[in-house]
Order: structure tokens, then C-alpha cells, then sequence
């Protein structure tokens, strides 16, 4: 044990002393200590525990500066317990240089080979730098990203992260949960949820607007969080049935001149007579409904389905298709409305799914491909 003693006799002052109270942070050792001729202060010189050396003046009304009656600079007196939790908090956060795998072995997913080395091979060797993640539809990128988050928390470069959920999904949900009455209010502000977003652990995710009360529009995005504090929280919609496929139902085009109109959506069937232009799409559509490729979406006020037209190739039908139609399905036939080119705008029509895994590959390649297709369509655009 060091025991301290406050009255300080500064003329028999020894080189190698302890005192405490000269610095902030530790004891100094005293290396030197001489009187000042004509007072009764004293030079004393010291040294720091980082070996720094510093000098002050003391005279007999110094006060708060003890002197260490003891040999040794450490007494080991501490709290055991607060001494392992220091040591405990500074093993987890170096735990990363130990284990290669930190986020892998403290998450609760098996990731794949491919994942582990995009991951650990991949991104973090790059660190620090933008990224954009881009794989085969099913790859695991959602995996993939959480694992690479994961590793950035546990190595201190990450504190915050801003995770934006897929717009297509929850700017069709927040609207049916709206028109559905699946919303509750507060004074100001308005809660819905997420669509069928969630947390790893199940929690379902809500969002929070709050009225605008300066400009348009009315309300704007509060808050995205599970543990939204409101006296209620809301529900998911209901998704309203798919209509049944009819079986070997008659496909009708919305017009005879459906692709005359719109020659330059499939150019390379421009020459072709239009009963045979007719047939293929026909055809095709068949070939993909045959196939569940139909993605079911909501149009102006009940369900349909857009179909995956495949012309030139069916040798991959993850990739974009040539044209995408919008089916009305009724009783007995099919009503093609109309061709768009896969990427094009169809005003007023919502997608119908869950959760961004159960939209089909082929949607995902054709997003994948326009948005290529947008971002150098907007460089050609900038002035030279």
C-alpha cells in the first residue's frame, strides 16, 4: 500500500521522490530540487510517466501536492472488477485482429464460400472506399452487406449506417396501408408500416411522418425504426388475391394495332405482318405463363399480372427480356393491354410482392441494366 503525506518539507526533498497533485493524470518522479536564493520557493524539476520533464516553483504555501511514501509507482489497489471490464471492453475491440471472422462467427447466418471471400477478400481490403455491390439475383448480396457492416462496427470504423429499404416495395405498401386504414395517428404525426419489412430478429419495421407545415408536400418521412414509440402501431396491409390464370385461355391483344404503333418497342419485327407479329407475342406470353414467369401487380384498382416476353432467346430467363406485357386476366381469355419495352413506365401499376427476394430475376436484370443505361444517358447529357 502507498501511503501519502501531505506535508511536503521541500528542503529535504530527495531525486527519485513521488509527488501527486503536480500533474493531472499520474505521479511524477522528482529529479532535481533546488531553493531559490533570497525566498523560501524551490525549483523542483520532474518527470512524467510518457518521460517528458517539466519544472515548478513551491514555497510552504503549496497546497494539494503529497509526497508518494513508497518505492513503487503502481500500487494494484484498484477495483478487480472495474480493472476486467476495462480489459474485457479492449479484448472485444481488438477482437477483429485475432479472429479473421469476426462478423461470421458473431452473426447468426452461415454465409457460402463466395460471400466469406467478397466480403474478406473483396471489400475490406479496399477499405476505405465507395462501394456498389453487384451479383447474380440469389447471390446473397444482403448477406454479403450485413457481414461487411458487421465487420466495420466491430473494428471501430462504423458507427452509424443508413440502411435504405427498396423503394419499389415500400412505395407500393405505404400506399396500401394508407388506402386500407392500416395507419395510426398521433398529434402530428402519422404511422404506417414498412410493407413486410423487418428486422433480422422478426420485429416489423414502421415508418413516421410528421406534417409538413411549410411547403408541399403535406407530410414528409420522420423516422424508419422497429421500436417506433406511438400509443398504437400499425399492420401490415392485406394483399389483395392474385386472379387464376385460366387455363388454355384465349390471348386477346388490346387492339389490332398494338406493335403497328409501337414499331420502334420491336424493331426486329417491323417487316413481319401483323398477324404474325400477333403470334409471336402471343406465343411468348403463353411460353412464360406456361413457365410462372407472371409477376402479379396492381392497376387501378385490382390485380393483374406484366408477363416476360422472350423473342430472340430463351436460353436464360433471368436475363431481361425483349418486351414485358401487361395482362388483364379475365374468366376466359387474356387481355395483352399493351408492349413496353422492359424498362419503360407503365403509369399507375404497383408491384405485388412481399419482400425484395420473391421479385422474379428477370425484373431484377432488367432494373440492373437500366439503371446502366440512365447513368450514362445522363453523362452523354452533360455540356462539354
Amino acid at each position: 500500500m502507498i501511503h501519502e503525506s501531505t506535508g511536503v518539507d521541500w528542503s529535504q526533498l530527495q531525486p527519485g521522490s513521488l509527488l501527486l497533485g503536480v500533474d493531472a493524470h499520474a505521479p511524477v518522479e522528482v529529479i532535481a530540487s533546488s531553493p531559490v536564493p533570497g525566498t523560501n520557493s524551490y525549483n523542483v524539476v520532474y518527470r512524467r510517466g510518457d518521460g517528458t520533464t517539466a519544472i515548478f516553483v513551491v514555497d510552504d504555501k503549496t497546497q494539494n501536492v503529497s509526497l508518494l511514501d513508497s518505492d513503487r509507482r503502481w500500487t494494484f489497489d484498484a477495483d478487480p472488477a472495474l480493472f476486467r471490464l476495462v480489459t474485457e471492453a479492449q479484448r472485444i475491440r481488438l477482437a477483429h485482429l485475432f479472429d479473421p471472422l469476426l462478423a461470421v462467427h458473431t452473426s447468426l447466418v452461415e454465409p457460402l464460400p463466395h460471400q466469406i471471400t467478397a466480403v474478406y477478400h473483396e471489400l475490406l481490403t479496399r477499405q476505405p472506399l465507395r462501394f456498389i455491390l453487384a451479383d447474380d439475383p440469389g447471390a446473397g448480396k444482403t448477406i454479403m452487406t450485413g457481414l461487411f457492416i458487421r465487420e466495420l462496427m466491430a473494428r471501430g470504423d462504423l458507427q452509424r449506417c443508413l440502411i435504405v429499404a427498396p423503394c419499389s416495395l415500400v412505395a407500393v405498401h405505404v400506399p396500401w396501408g394508407i388506402e386500407q386504414g392500416r395507419f395510426t395517428t398521433s398529434e402530428n404525426q402519422l404511422y404506417v408500416s414498412a410493407g413486410f419489412l423487418q428486422t433480422r430478429y422478426g420485429t416489423p419495421i414502421y415508418l413516421a411522418f410528421e406534417r409538413n407545415t411549410f411547403s408541399n408536400p403535406p407530410w414528409y418521412l420522420k423516422a424508419a425504426r422497429p421500436d417506433m414509440a406511438a400509443a398504437e402501431l400499425p399492420i401490415p396491409p392485406d394483399f389483395p388475391a392474385s386472379p387464376k390464370v385460366p387455363v388454355g385461355a384465349e390471348i386477346i391483344m388490346a387492339h389490332d394495332h398494338i406493335l403497328g404503333e409501337n414499331a420502334n418497342r420491336v424493331a426486329f419485327l417491323r417487316n413481319t405482318p401483323a398477324v404474325a407479329q400477333v403470334c409471336a407475342i402471343a406465343g411468348a406470353i403463353q411460353w412464360s405463363i406456361n413457365r410462372g414467369l407472371q409477376l402479379p401487380h396492381w392497376y387501378f384498382g385490382r390485380m393483374n399480372y406484366v408477363v416476360p416476353v422472350y423473342l430472340q432467346s430463351l436460353e436464360d430467363i433471368t436475363q431481361m427480356p425483349d418486351l414485358v406485357a401487361p395482362v388483364q386476366a379475365n374468366p376466359n381469355s387474356l387481355l395483352v393491354r399493351t408492349v413496353l419495352v422492359p424498362h419503360m413506365i407503365y403509369a399507375n401499376c404497383r408491384v405485388a410482392v412481399e419482400r425484395q427476394n420473391r421479385l422474379p430475376p428477370w425484373l431484377l436484370d432488367t432494373w440492373g441494366q437500366h439503371a446502366d443505361i440512365e447513368q450514362v444517358e445522363s453523362e452523354m447529357s452533360v455540356p462539354t
